[in-house]
């Protein structure tokens, strides 16, 4: 299963390619819970203590709760003068879509973690043991603790979703301050290689001696 860092950047990603500002925290932090939204059905099983299976990647992971959900964040959202063009509402719909897209590719076990793509449709639970699953196993094993995995499972995010991360920030103009300061490194030294003084007459001077003195 795929953790928050692999959905936020998916999500952020997605907005920012649809032409969405990540200028400020509020912007950012809207994009980031709507890229986890679907998972809010954890609130059924951990703090209810409801069952996995019937609540966990079921209506909230599927098709149809992204159409309606995505329509009801734009109504609102435009409500409040926040969304004002129908390429809002594509940008919400796909970024909801997108963690039930993400989900699809990390299903192990298909009774415990496939989605209810098709809801209330059908019940039946979709997903595919992508590439990802290995790379998830070899970092924290199979996803039976939730807490056990989080740490090995995010740092594993971090460094396949770096480089989305990185063109988010690109994208938005909000590169981190050590990309700036790694930039104006790398201008001052081209800068001083390009400048470079002259040698020294008396230091050539010397050279020019010791090479006539040796055989």
């Amino acid at each position: 299963m795929a953790f928050p860092v692999a959905h936020i950047s998916l999500g952020c990603g997605i907005a920012t390619l649809l032409g969405r500002r990540l200028t400020d925290w509020k912007q950012t932090l809207f994009w980031s819970l709507l890229s986890i939204l679907p998972d809010f059905d954890f609130f059924f099983v951990f703090v209810l203590g409801l069952d996995w299976r019937q609540y966990h990647r079921t209506f909230s992971h599927s098709i149809l709760f992204a159409l309606v959900g995505s329509l009801l964040i734009f109504l609102l959202g435009r409500s409040m003068g926040y969304f004002n063009r129908a390429r809002c509402w594509l940008a919400v719909f796909l970024v909801l879509l997108s963690h039930a897209a993400l989900d699809f590719f990390c299903v192990s076990n298909f009774y415990r973690d496939g989605e209810m793509l098709f809801w209330p449709f059908s019940t039946t639970t979709w997903g595919h043991p992508s590439f990802l699953i290995p790379l998830y196993q070899a970092a924290g094993g199979d996803p039976t603790s939730l807490l056990k995995v989080a740490i090995p499972y995010t740092l594993l995010e971090l460094a396949l979703w770096s480089p989305v991360i990185v063109w988010v920030f690109s994208k938005q103009g909000q590169l981190p301050e050590f990309a700036g300061v790694f930039r104006s490194y790398k201008s001052l030294i081209l800068t001083s290689t390009s400048r470079q003084a002259p040698w020294p007459k008396s230091l050539i001077a010397t050279e020019d001696a010791r090479d006539r003195r040796r055989p």
